[in-house]
């Protein structure tokens, strides 16, 4: 096996397009973009190839603020990143090892998706659920990102008005056949009106024959409610002691971590 690390964003694109399964909104490249073009963090993306194939990816920026890496877009509130649908692509347990032995720094993976694979590692826990950010402190990556989906004809935004008042708007996007929530506000007005428009989504969605809605990960006991699946998010962490920047660089420009 080689193992490649790519910093330069066409060559992250292209192994993110080839390896990236394209399950859910925040698995398009266009929509994590958003982001990264607001927070402009390090790219660095580790490939595994077996025989010339990409068996292996992962996706990481370097956060500088805190001196360790993260999942790709980089992007964080309080600290921390946000974005789910987060996942570690490995096609074997050896191929895992390679990926997570080629970091040479700190990592921190929050919201990953469950993977069997990941199972093997004694870094893995569950992930807290229940945040809660404000889109405001992320510049302009909301605008760009509200911008591609208007732009895509993939945005939803839902207001309810009560005796022709505004008491709650949510921004969701609708990708396929899968409906995320991203944003949202309620009026004091109208206490208990965030379980209307929620109620409304579930309904719609329904009616539409979404087969997934996604409220991300606040913890609103809505799986125990309507008896649906719960879909645990877990946490990884490394400590790896190794200097940020200690790095061999191969003529093709690719840069090897081996």
């Amino acid at each position: 096996m080689k193992l490649f690390v790519y910093e330069d964003p066409e060559q992250c694109r292209r192994a993110w397009e080839t390896l990236w399964p394209k399950k859910g909104l925040f698995d398009l490249w266009q929509v994590r973009s958003c982001f990264h073009d607001a927070f402009a963090r390090p790219l660095h993306f580790h490939v595994v190839e077996k025989d010339t194939t990409p068996v292996g990816l992962l996706a990481l920026c370097w956060d500088g603020e805190k001196q360790r890496y993260v999942q790709f877009p980089g992007e964080t509130w309080k600290g921390k990143t946000w974005l789910e649908q987060n996942k570690i692509i490995a096609k074997s347990p050896e191929v895992l090892d390679a990926l997570l032995d080629s970091v040479s720094g700190p990592l921190h993976l929050r919201y990953l998706s469950w993977n069997p694979i990941l199972g093997l590692s004694n870094s893995l826990v569950s992930d807290e659920m229940g945040y809660y950010f404000y889109p405001g402190v992320y510049g302009n990556s909301f605008e760009n990102l509200a911008s591609f989906l208007t732009r895509m004809g993939m945005m939803r935004i839902t207001t309810v008005l009560i005796d022709g008042v505004i008491a709650a708007v949510d921004m969701g996007a609708l990708d396929k056949n899968s409906y995320t929530l991203l944003a949202g506000g309620t009026s004091p007005e109208f206490p208990g009106v965030a379980k209307l428009i929620n109620l409304h989504h579930l309904e719609w969605a329904c009616s539409q024959k979404i087969e997934m809605v996604d409220f991300l990960c606040g913890d609103y006991n809505w799986n125990e409610r309507f008896h649906l699946t719960p879909r645990p998010l877990y946490e990884l962490t490394l400590n790896n002691s190794f200097v940020y920047n200690e790095t061999v660089y191969e003529s093709k420009g690719h840069r090897i971590c081996a």
